[in-house]
């Protein structure tokens, strides 16, 4: 978040059960307008330098045969695809609108596929597809299919949707607003990002003219994902922050 000059933020965290306090209060973190990174306090006399950020884990890819997805929509273009709630908040109206412009200026560009639920009002275009909801067997038949997968929301934590798409060696485009996407993005060099419209034509057009690079940064997020997010990986780093919380010393 962004500390207004001259003042200090604090986030604190309390447990609630049947409508009653359970826990104290616990101070997640606090910081100042000067800070560079917050201060973690989560429970009392831990130090920074002791956190550790676990992450989550990601079950393989399934078996996917080459084009199914692309075949039961009809589709006869190659897509790039975007994965999660269809809602203004989540960018999509600003995904929208850039890839209308890309297109305007590319007429053989990518068709854009939303995959996800939602009532926001999208315009005609015979380049945009809306799925809605659709099951895990089509949703990953749609991320090993599609020539990137784009995180267009600048409001995330964690994007579940390029973790997927990295473990069926897709490439992705993620809106560079919120950091985390980006952080992801070079994280796992499994994927690049955009700022604007301008940025999003470019780096889509990258991906989708230079598909042996495409398909070599897809390979990189998959690498990253085998390494840092399979489930024994992330049982192994539970455990360890649990043994050093039972022996502080």
């Amino acid at each position: 978040a962004d500390t207004p000059p001259g003042c200090w933020l604090r986030i604190e965290l309390r447990g609630w059960g049947d409508g009653t306090a359970t826990t104290g209060w616990y101070e997640l973190g606090h910081w100042a307008a000067d800070d560079s990174a917050v201060h973690r306090a989560s429970v009392p006399g831990q130090e920074d330098d002791r956190a550790r950020v676990v992450g989550m884990g990601v079950d393989p890819a399934p078996p996917v045969a080459p084009g199914a997805f692309a075949r039961g929509r009809g589709l006869d273009r190659p897509y790039v695809l975007c994965v999660g709630r269809i809602d203004p908040s989540k960018g999509v109206a600003e995904l929208v609108a850039h890839h209308d412009a890309y297109r305007r200026a590319r007429p053989d560009g990518p068709d854009l596929v939303l995959v996800g639920g939602g009532d926001m009002r999208l315009p005609s275009a015979p380049w945009l597809h809306r799925t809605g909801f659709v099951d895990d067997e089509e949703k990953h038949a749609a991320l090993a299919g599609a020539a990137a997968v784009v995180a267009p929301s600048p409001y995330e934590s964690l994007s579940i949707a390029l973790l997927e798409a990295w473990s069926h060696g897709r490439p992705t485009l993620a809106n560079a607003e919120s950091p985390v996407l980006e952080g992801q993005s070079r994280r796992s060099s499994g994927g690049l990002w955009y700022r604007g419209g301008g940025e999003y034509a470019v780096m889509l057009d990258t991906l989708v003219r230079s598909p042996a690079m495409a398909d070599a940064i897809g390979r990189q997020g998959r690498r990253w994902v085998h390494a840092t997010c399979t489930w024994p990986r992330v049982r192994e780093a539970w455990l360890g922050v649990l043994e050093r919380a039972s022996w502080p010393g």
